[in-house]
């Protein structure tokens, strides 16, 4: 794991038995932190990978890792939620925007990552037209399936949903099920 796994790929291999292969191809890490850290994580992963999700849960450890003088897992999670949410508002994409099918203004995604992160993060309108730029000219996906559900993240998903009925949580690992608990009257 000198270098980071990009665009993985499953393959079947085998003709009597039903495997799966992962192959993806590598990119260079961008410092010898980073690498530091994905060696680490990639030392104490015990799971073997061979599906998509397999390097998709190595990477999410990789990309939230933590430790005391850093951010928690939990608290990096929801950053990483935060900012897809961001770029999701940005484009208009996954129901984040007016009922009208409108864009959100820079202020009111500004607005809404600053609530669900208690302003722990903001965006800025500068990093929301570069996001929509890199979207439309298809140098950035937004990619699904890709965070892991936490309590905080779970928490701002639900502001998210009440703001915006068409939201589906697209970047969500698993949906989030909520449970309407109804107590009788004495």
């Amino acid at each position: 794991m000198k270098r980071r796994p990009d665009e993985p790929e499953e393959n079947d291999i085998g003709n009597y038995t039903e495997q799966l292969h992962l192959r993806f191809q590598t990119r260079p890490h961008r410092t010898y932190p980073e690498y530091q850290k994905a060696r680490k994580v990639f030392d104490k992963f015990k799971e073997p990978m061979k599906i998509r999700g397999d390097l998709d849960a190595y990477l999410q450890d990789v990309d939230t890792y933590g430790d005391k003088k850093h951010k928690s897992r939990q608290k990096r999670r929801l950053l990483l939620y935060a900012e897809d949410i961001r770029d999701r508002a940005s484009v208009g994409d996954d129901g984040i925007q007016h009922s009208d099918g409108t864009r959100l203004k820079p202020r009111e995604v500004n607005d809404l990552v600053e609530t669900i992160t208690r302003g722990e993060l903001s965006a800025t309108g500068d990093q929301q037209r570069k996001t929509r730029s890199r979207i439309e000219k298809k140098s950035k996906t937004l990619p699904e399936g890709h965070i892991e559900v936490t309590t905080s993240v779970s928490i701002a998903d639900v502001i998210v949903s009440e703001r915006f009925p068409g939201y589906t949580g697209k970047a969500l690992k698993s949906r989030i099920r909520t449970v309407q608990v109804v107590i009788p009257k004495p």
